[in-house]
């Protein structure tokens, strides 16, 4: 109990220490200057939220909340939708203007993001383990490849492989439905290829049993994405959009219905596990989108704490499961869920802010020199509400 102590002290100390060393939050963006208040907190809780249900490996919770913390390991489903909205936005917006997204420049923007800090945690993971893994390990690593092969070197790293062949069939749309020769058609022919494309990825999870938990392939992750997608083409035509307080009250109930059942049917291995995750996680993202940025729930997911976990939720994810081997073998993880999960947490965010302010920070620097579009297309491209993080 001291030991786990000590480690859990000393984590909060040096998180701290780094926190306060390389202080200053970068902007949240949506790749073309817009600002949305609150992603960086569903970013955070995102994480924790893997990280409570991965901590009940080694720390098991046997009473009845069990199911629901572990249901908690879906904020990479989280992560998805999020990541089909922010992504798909600028596309979106552009179908109908004369300005288009640059691939280039967004091709350069993803690398920035997750390329610094995941080569430094496969090297380390890789250099770890050796002579345990193999060169055919660390390739399809560095090719985000391991999905398909079911050979993963960084446990969480098949997402990361969803999340690039999101990004191939990002541009591949947006090209193809630029091409498309009206303009004012354009958005909602997109709308409709990403909902055919979602109603594909359902029937393929139903016909692929081994694909129904939380990890997958991304043909079978696509809908969760194509949420996000599907959100961003009603953002991109409504930006200004301010739900009444009845809606509102109506979306928390269906988040809380949706991720009720999300829970049950993981407990049970149904396929309805993954869907019932996209809608309540959408829906999540959709209150949080919409939500004028001088509203109380935005500034409530602007505190300070929440916005550093959320700049450092990358971090968390990449780091939280090598991490965890090391405190298990090590014997100083506590067997008890609360107390394993905290020490868990907290040495994960040390390392996460450690790393984010050597590596991610600086890279992420760059990326913010173009993340603004310019004053010539600024109004075609920003539309919605403007707020700083």
């Amino acid at each position: 109990m001291l030991i786990a102590l000590a480690v859990t002290g000393g984590a909060v100390a040096l998180a701290f220490t780094f926190a306060r060393l390389g202080r200053g939050s970068l902007p949240a963006t949506d790749g073309e200057g817009v600002r949305f208040g609150g992603f960086n907190a569903l970013r955070a809780l995102a994480a924790i939220g893997v990280v409570a249900g991965h901590a009940m490996a080694t720390s098991p919770l046997t009473q009845l909340p069990h199911f629901l913390v572990e249901n908690m390991a879906t904020g990479v489903a989280l992560f998805f939708v999020i990541s089909g909205f922010l992504l798909y936005r600028p596309f979106a917006a552009s179908l109908t203007s004369p300005s288009k997204v640059s691939i280039t420049r967004f091709a350069l923007n993803r690398a920035l993001r997750i390329l610094p800090l995941y080569l430094l945690v496969v090297v380390v993971v890789y250099l770890a383990g050796l002579p345990t893994h193999s060169p055919v390990q660390l390739l399809h690593a560095l090719t985000f490849t391991g999905v398909y092969s079911g050979d993963d070197l960084v446990p969480v790293a098949w997402s990361l492989d969803d999340e690039v062949a999101f990004y191939l069939l990002l541009t591949v749309l947006f090209v193809l439905l630029i091409a498309w020769p009206r303009p004012s058609q354009r958005l909602w022919l997109g709308a409709g290829v990403i909902a055919v494309l979602c109603a594909i990825s359902l029937a393929v999870l139903a016909a692929t049993p081994s694909e129904q938990a939380i990890i997958g392939g991304p043909i079978t992750k696509f809908h969760q994405f194509g949420l996000g997608m599907l959100l961003a083409t009603l953002h991109a035509r409504w930006p200004r959009f301010a739900p009444s307080p009845r809606v509102l009250v109506l979306a928390v109930g269906g988040i809380l219905a949706a991720l009720t059942v999300s829970s049950v049917a993981f407990d049970r291995s149904s396929y309805f596990f993954s869907p019932a995750c996209g809608v309540a996680y959408c829906l999540v993202v959709a209150v949080v989108a919409f939500s004028p940025p001088a509203s109380q729930l935005t500034r409530a997911l602007s505190w300070a704490p929440i916005l550093l976990l959320g700049d450092v939720s990358y971090g968390i994810y990449l780091w939280h499961e090598p991490l965890h081997h090391v405190l298990f073998n090590l014997g100083v993880l506590s067997s008890t869920y609360v107390l394993g999960f905290v020490q868990l947490a907290c040495c994960t965010i040390a390392l996460a802010t450690g790393t984010y302010f050597l590596v991610e920070k600086p890279a992420l620097s760059i990326k913010r020199r173009w993340a603004v579009a310019p004053r010539s297309t600024r109004s075609t491209l920003a539309p919605a509400p403007i707020t700083t993080l």
